[in-house]
């Protein structure tokens, strides 16, 4: 326990972590340190009528992750809160939006709630180089599963929340960090 909350402190800010990829994407798009993106204001703005931090937090988070990895198309829930819809649109106005499970498996980038999607759809995106998957409150035993089907990239979880990247070239790795 001890353990594992040492490893993700330091994950966290990046050290420890070799790959220049992993590195860049923990201190650019998980938790970059003191800089404000042009987004920011957009996603506070759709939050106005009612502030939930944990949603700004996370929508801030899938601002940067959206503008470091630049997908075509992400999968975002049906009913999923308006500054997701915000944080993705601020990213780049070109990304899809798209709202229909049967066709996450098909997006870049997958941004799910717990089993709101079933594990084979998101082993069946991580197969497809570039894809990225993002679950908030994984399901137990889930990430171990993810991370065993994905061939090269990275994975950082959290005590919650998972961000896999499918890579080409680069050796399979986890880190453990502090996400959203």
């Amino acid at each position: 326990m001890l353990l594992d909350w040492l490893n993700r402190s330091r994950h966290t800010r990046g050290y420890g972590v070799h790959s220049p990829f992993g590195y860049a994407l923990v201190t650019r798009a998980v938790r970059p340190k003191g800089c404000a993106w042009y987004g920011y204001a957009d996603i506070r703005n759709s939050l106005a009528q009612n502030f939930d931090r944990r949603v700004w937090r996370e929508a801030c988070m899938l601002l940067r992750l959206a503008a470091f990895l630049r997908p075509g198309s992400v999968y975002l829930p049906a009913g999923a809160n308006l500054a997701y819809n915000t944080a993705i649109s601020a990213a780049d106005s070109r990304t899809g939006i798209v709202k229909a499970a049967a066709s996450a498996a098909s997006c870049d980038m997958i941004c799910s709630v717990s089993d709101m999607l079933p594990l084979d759809v998101l082993r069946q995106a991580l197969e497809r180089p570039g894809a990225c998957v993002a679950v908030r409150n994984v399901p137990a035993g889930w990430a171990e599963a993810l991370f065993g089907s994905l061939a090269e990239g990275i994975a950082l979880r959290g005590k919650r929340n998972l961000i896999m990247v499918h890579r080409s070239g680069m050796q399979k790795i986890l880190y453990t960090v502090n996400i959203g």
